[in-house]
């Protein structure tokens, strides 16, 4: 049996997957014990025969084409047909940076743990694709409640390598045709994770590219961002967590709906005023959701009743500010 399933999304990636693909083939670890899965999620672009060309070359390299059905869709997919006893999920974009990511992933891939979490990354706007073997600075054991209530919580699922029956055991798929769609799926797994291996071992390269669904400014990107915070706080009343848990849930989606008017400051106004008429709607503005101080409550107050307030501030303090900038550095450079 396969010891690792590494499943690769990739829509319309053709410029990066070529660098993604080269990483994962290249890992010190024998082909026949692990499978790279793409999933072509109905690519435009010449994608589809990039995936193909590298399938052809390598006997572990198993292509899956489908219609699209968003990062999600594609995720469920590769998960749907993984043979591996651990999932590993990587973006197309990124890359593994750890050659001997595999290897030390053996170490702590014992009975009975559910899931292996790396606690950082290594973030670039630089494609180097330099791969070295990188130790465990420290590990701990842990369970996945800890880990939600912990100030150090990250959503992303690229992080992490999943033990697959653990998957299967409390089987809940990624929404589909969404963005931020790990939101909740990451803090339900979690939430059933008795036993976590904690490692600090930056095996991961994520590129910030600004071109990426997640940072372009589009009107359904913010949209989802703020519909996947509704999808969590759902989790709350649909499944059993630790108080301590459901708090620290309930902090993190209040501070990401009051960030929501820092983010709209990228977004035209019209665009804007949608996304918090949608919070309204999802009831994601009742003060009796969340623990709020005095000045919350003001906040959340305005968002409720006058949403165009806020918004305008903050767009045009930023233009103020980034037209003080420009003037600034204009005047040094004279």
């Amino acid at each position: 049996m396969l010891k690792y399933s590494i499943i690769v999304p990739a829509y319309n990636v053709a410029s990066f997957l070529d660098d993604c693909l080269y990483s994962l083939i290249n890992l010190e670890y024998e082909k026949s014990k692990y499978e790279i899965i793409i999933v072509n999620d109905g690519s435009t672009d010449s994608t589809e025969s990039i995936a193909e060309s590298w399938r052809q070359r390598y006997n572990n390299i198993v292509l899956i084409n489908q219609k699209n059905r968003g990062l999600g869709g594609a995720r469920n997919t590769g998960i749907k047909y993984a043979k591996g006893e651990w999932i590993i999920l990587v973006d197309s974009d990124d890359w593994i940076s750890a050659s001997n990511t595999l290897v030390i992933f053996d170490k702590y891939t014992s009975d009975g743990i559910d899931l292996i979490k790396s606690s950082t990354c290594r973030q670039t706007c630089e494609r180097n694709l330099l791969q070295e073997k990188l130790e465990v600075n420290n590990f701990n054991l842990v369970d996945g409640r800890y880990l939600l209530k912990s100030d150090h919580f990250q959503a992303h699922v690229w992080l992490n390598c999943y033990k697959r029956d653990f998957i299967f055991k409390y089987y809940r798929p990624f929404r589909e045709h969404i963005a931020y769609e790990d939101s909740d799926w990451t803090t339900y797994y979690l939430n059933k994770a008795d036993k976590v291996i904690l490692i600090d071992f930056p095996f991961y390269s994520y590129y910030f590219n600004p071109d990426s669904l997640s940072n372009k400014p589009k009107l359904k990107t913010f949209m989802d961002n703020a519909i996947s915070q509704y999808a969590v706080l759902q989790l709350l009343e649909t499944e059993t967590f630790s108080e301590e848990s459901a708090k620290a849930i309930r902090n993190r989606i209040k501070n990401y709906i009051i960030g929501f008017i820092k983010i709209s400051r990228n977004y035209p106004i019209k665009d804007s005023k949608k996304v918090f008429k949608k919070l309204k709607e999802l009831k994601l503005l009742e003060d009796s959701k969340f623990t709020l101080n005095a000045k919350e409550h003001f906040v959340f107050m305005m968002l409720r009743k006058a949403p165009l307030l806020p918004i305008v501030t903050i767009k045009y303090l930023t233009k103020i500010k980034r037209t003080f900038s420009r003037f600034y550095k204009s005047c040094l450079n004279m």
